[in-house]
This record gives structure tokens, C-alpha cells and sequence, in this order.
């Protein structure tokens, strides 16, 4: 299982962070099913070039 419990307002440098070591955490856990939790703690708005960075790497 994959918790993350972050802490807002996200910016575009956290999105980039995160989405590396979320793609690491991914390899290992993809060779059998696996569930994901999410936990968004303050402010839990992307600035636009978050949301962009965000939406560029998973579409």
C-alpha cells in the first residue's frame, strides 16, 4: 500500500519531486495489485504551473 500524506499549497518544484519518487515507489509495488491513500493536509491547491506539471506527466 502507498500512503501520501503531504502538506499544501503544492508548487510546480514539488510536483516534479514527488513525481519522481512516486514513479520509484510504483516500480517496485506494480508486480502485484496494490492500492494507493492519499491524505492532503492546509491548502490542498496546485498553482497552475503545478496543475500543468501534474497533468503533463500522466496524460
Amino acid at each position: 500500500m502507498l500512503i501520501i500524506d503531504a502538506t499544501g499549497p503544492f508548487n510546480e518544484e514539488l510536483i516534479l519531486h514527488c513525481q519522481h519518487s512516486l514513479m520509484a515507489c510504483i516500480k517496485v509495488l506494480e508486480v502485484k495489485p496494490w492500492k494507493q491513500v492519499v491524505i492532503l493536509h492546509k491548502m490542498s491547491l496546485f498553482t497552475p504551473e503545478a496543475e500543468l506539471a501534474l497533468t503533463r506527466k500522466f496524460n
